[in-house]
Parts: structure tokens; sequence; C-alpha cells
């Protein structure tokens, strides 16, 4: 195995700290719908209720390069999911204030489609 190649199991807060997630032009666009969003959030829930000490999201497969002299993780695989959280934690942060995401960032760029980064950078920032 080579040094820079690795797996780790993250937490959520680990996904959303200080890491900058980069969706690359090849990826294709954001496709999930209600039902994908849904069992999403439905798992997470399930999760929290059955007190699950640890609970499997999916795989996010990166590709750590240099972006503007910082490093940055290249998302190959697990977009769809990660997209969904940020937009989850955009909700979190905005419309439920009572809930404590301290030390959770928005953390998503799109390499070609800077509309969708100052989309969802203003939806972490102001909400809708």
């Amino acid at each position: 195995m080579n040094n820079t190649e690795y797996i780790d199991t993250l937490t959520i807060k680990q996904v959303f700290d200080d890491t900058q997630y980069v969706i690359p032009i090849y990826q294709r666009n954001y496709a999930w719908g209600e039902a994908q969003i849904a069992q999403l959030i439905d798992d997470i829930v399930a999760s929290m209720k059955s007190k699950t000490e640890n609970y499997y999201l999916g795989s996010l497969v990166v590709f750590k390069r240099e972006l503007n002299n910082q490093f940055v993780y290249e998302t190959i695989d697990g977009q769809q999911r990660l997209t969904t959280l940020n937009l989850l934690l955009c909700v979190l942060k905005n419309e439920f204030t009572d809930v404590n995401i301290n030390g959770l960032h928005g953390n998503l760029k799109f390499d070609s489609r800077d509309i969708s980064s100052k989309t969802i950078t203003s939806l972490y920032n102001y909400g809708l």
C-alpha cells in the first residue's frame, strides 16, 4: 500500500471540520430526489433513536490535492451524500437554531459550477 492511500472512518464532526471538499468537473450534477434525501434522514434518525454508537452513512472517496496553495479533498465518490449532508447542515444551522452545530462548517465547493458554490455558501451563511 502506498503511503498516500488509506481508509479512515470519520465522524460527521470530522467531515465538517475545516476540511474543504471540492466536487470536480467530471462529477455528474446533483441528482438526489426526495426519496433518497428522506431515506438518508430516516437512517440518521433511526440511528439516533436506537442510540447506536457508530452508524455507517456510506463511503466518501477523496483525493488530496493542492488548490490555491491549500490542500482540498477532491470528491471521487460520495458526492450526492456529501452534498445532501451539507444541505442538511445549512437547514440545521438556519432553521433549527436550538440544535448545537458548533464546530461544524459547510465545506463544499464545485470546480466548474461557480453558481452552485455560491448558492451552498449563501444557504449556509444566511439560510433560505
